[in-house]
């Protein structure tokens, strides 16, 4: 996460697609939010928790994802992060359906 935002310009985007343990374990603490931390330093604009079953070339439930977008400037006072929680649904099928009526919802335009 930390080199792909150095290798992107101010105001520049990052999107990712990780295991979740970066949001969840002490191990990350400093990065999500310590003194120096990311999300002290760069915007979280949305953020999509997958969880399990993501993906058909990926089964079980071991494997557990996150996709986010990074913003390359400091969040503003009046940021909102655009999140959703998609842990419930268990196919790919179910979570790629509602992905881009979220973003939709959201304000963001979304090419299907």
């Amino acid at each position: 996460m930390l080199r792909c935002c150095t290798m992107s310009r101010g105001g520049g985007r990052v999107a990712m697609i990780t295991q979740q343990s970066w949001m969840f374990l002490r191990s990350f603490a400093e990065l999500r939010g310590g003194t120096d931390g990311l999300l002290r330093t760069i915007t979280l604009d949305a953020l999509a928790h997958l969880g399990a079953g993501a993906f058909d070339e990926i089964s079980g439930e071991v494997v557990q994802n996150a996709m986010f977008i990074l913003v390359q400037q400091q969040p503003g006072p009046e940021h909102r992060l655009n999140a959703i929680r998609l842990v419930g649904l268990k196919s790919p099928q179910e979570k790629a359906r509602v992905l881009p009526e979220v973003a939709i919802m959201a304000g963001e335009e979304v090419q299907r």
